[in-house]
């Protein structure tokens, strides 16, 4: 790909994050609030002992806050501003903590630190392995791949 190709992909992108940021600044809840409930939820509910109501409820709170929460601003497309980053900074939360809970949902078992209160036992037969995720046009996909 050269230079000019990539210049132009580079201006496509800039102007989706734009235009994706540019109702941000009326945005009325507060970013830091919403980290803050991040945390907390993944602490209470997907932190070290969890079950699957518990994460269950988790996951749907992290897609109220996706859901609910606009992204977009205005902004220089060489520099973002705070409003911006900040925007970012949640929305990684929120997909880091959403990938980690319907994770242990999946993975039907206790294991490590990781205590499964409906599942409470280690299950080396069916679980020992990673469970792995990818991003397709279609949406997430996951598969477990066994350790050999």
């Amino acid at each position: 790909m050269g230079e000019e190709e990539r210049c132009r992909r580079a201006t496509i992108c800039l102007r989706r994050l734009d235009e994706r940021f540019r109702a941000f600044e009326s945005l009325r809840c507060d970013e830091t609030a919403l980290l803050d409930r991040i945390r907390k939820i993944m602490w209470e509910e997907g932190g070290i002992v969890r079950s699957e109501a518990g994460l269950s409820c988790a996951l749907g709170n992290m897609r109220d806050i996706t859901d609910n929460f606009s992204f977009s601003g205005h902004g220089s497309k060489k520099k973002l501003t705070s409003a911006q980053v900040g925007a970012i900074e949640l929305r990684s939360a929120a997909r880091a903590a959403s990938l980690i809970l319907e994770a242990a949902i999946r993975r039907v078992e206790s294991r490590g630190s990781h205590f499964r209160e409906d599942y409470p036992e280690q299950n080396d037969r069916q679980w020992l392995g990673h469970l792995q995720v990818r991003t397709a046009p279609c949406g997430d996909v996951w598969e477990f791949v066994a350790k050999r």
